[in-house]
C-alpha cells in the first residue's frame, strides 16, 4: 500500500503581532523526511510511506500568508508528484493562525482532499487543543489527537493515527468521523491532564 504523509505543525496566537516565517520552522522536504527522527515510527508498518512536505515550529505568532502559501503548494505539489496513493496521513497541530485565514487547518486538509479524490482515505493526527471545524471533519476519515497535558503521547497518537489507515486499508473497513461540539471553554492553565478539572474530564472522555 502507497501512503503519502506530511503536514503543517504549530500553534498561533492570533493577537500576537510578530508574525511566522519560513525561517521560523522547521522544514522537512522529500526523502529527508523518511529519515527525519520524528517518523522514524513508520518503519514499523508494512507500506510504502511516500515522503512530501512537513513543517513544524513551537507556538508563536500568525504564520505570514505568503508562508503559509508556499508551504501549502510545496506540499501539494509534491503529494501529486505521488499519486495515486492508497491513503494519506497528515501530521497537523490543530492552531494554526494564518493572515487573513480563521480556519488554516480546514484549507490546508480540503486541499488535499481534493487532490487525492472522494475514495482516498485520509487520517490525521492532532494537538490536544487543536480546533476542529465541520469543513475538517467531512474532508477526513480517521482523526486522533493527544491525550496528555503535557504533551507525553505524541509518537503514541501519530502511531494511532497511521495504524488506523493501515487497518482501512487492508480490510476495506472505511471507518467515519462524527463531531459533537461540547459547550466548554477551560483557560490554558487549567487544561493540563495531571490536574483537575481537566484532569477527570479527560478521564471520563476515556482519554486515559
Amino acid at each position: 500500500m502507497r501512503i503519502a504523509f506530511g503536514g503543517i505543525h504549530t500553534g498561533a496566537v492570533r493577537y500576537n503581532p510578530v508574525l511566522n516565517y519560513a525561517d521560523d520552522f522547521r522544514i522537512v522536504r522529500g526523502n529527508d523526511l523518511l529519515t527525519n527522527p520524528y517518523f522514524a515510527f513508520l518503519q514499523d508498518y508494512d507500506a510504502e510511506f511516500l515522503p512530501t512536505f512537513h513543517a513544524r515550529a513551537i507556538a508563536g505568532g500568525p504564520v505570514a500568508r505568503v508562508t503559509y502559501d508556499d508551504f501549502r503548494q510545496d506540499f501539494l505539489t509534491r503529494l501529486q508528484a505521488q499519486l495515486p496513493v492508497d491513503g494519506v496521513y497528515l501530521a497537523m497541530h490543530g492552531a494554526v493562525y494564518v493572515e487573513g485565514m480563521e480556519d488554516a487547518e480546514g484549507d490546508w486538509i480540503t486541499a488535499t482532499r481534493e487532490l487525492v479524490g472522494p475514495d482516498c482515505p485520509i487520517t490525521v493526527s492532532y494537538d490536544l487543543h487543536g480546533n476542529v471545524t465541520q469543513r475538517i471533519i467531512d474532508a477526513i476519515d480517521m482523526f486522533s489527537t493527544y491525550r496528555t497535558a503535557p504533551h507525553i503521547d505524541v509518537e503514541e497518537t501519530m502511531r494511532r493515527s497511521v495504524s488506523m489507515l493501515v487497518k482501512s486499508l487492508q480490510t476495506g473497513v472505511k471507518p467515519g468521523v462524527i463531531w459533537a461540539p461540547i459547550p466548554v471553554v477551560l483557560p490554558g492553565e487549567r487544561t493540563s491532564t495531571e490536574d483537575e478539572p481537566a484532569k477527570s474530564l479527560c478521564a471520563f472522555a476515556g482519554y486515559q
